[in-house]
């Protein structure tokens, strides 16, 4: 989920209105979905357009499935690794808690610094803010 319509590769605006709820238990309206490229090889299917979101976030289960990769997180960074050839695929620092995406695509570094840094942080659900 991201808040930020200018990230997406693909759109499709949605008519009808649907939620989800955030941790506060409010409901905010979910505007879009489509495909964001994070790296010239990396493409998140389906994510959705939430406005309202401070910050981008994914879901850990997702992401593994749909980039077939494992996830080990460290006290100091976390490492994606392609689960056929053991690659890593990306990677992200720790900073204040949170899991800070590497990047070095440069189109996606200056989008990045335009909107808000990307992060990931590891919450009960099993999620990860980028």
């Amino acid at each position: 989920m991201t808040p930020f319509r200018m990230i997406f590769k693909s759109y499709i605006q949605r008519n009808r209105e649907q939620f989800i709820t955030v941790a506060n238990g409010q409901g905010v309206p979910i505007c879009g979905s489509g495909n964001i490229i994070l790296e010239s090889s990396i493409v998140l299917k389906d994510v959705l357009h939430v406005p309202q979101l401070a910050n981008n976030l994914i879901f850990v289960q997702k992401l593994t499935k749909d980039l077939h990769c494992s996830i080990t997180f460290f006290s100091t960074h976390c490492v994606f690794q392609d689960l056929a050839t053991g690659k890593t695929i990306l990677t992200a620092k720790e900073q204040s808690g949170l899991y800070l995406l590497e990047s070095d695509d440069k189109n996606k570094t200056k989008i990045m610094s335009t909107t808000r840094k990307m992060t990931y942080a590891y919450t009960q659900k099993m999620s990860l803010k980028i």
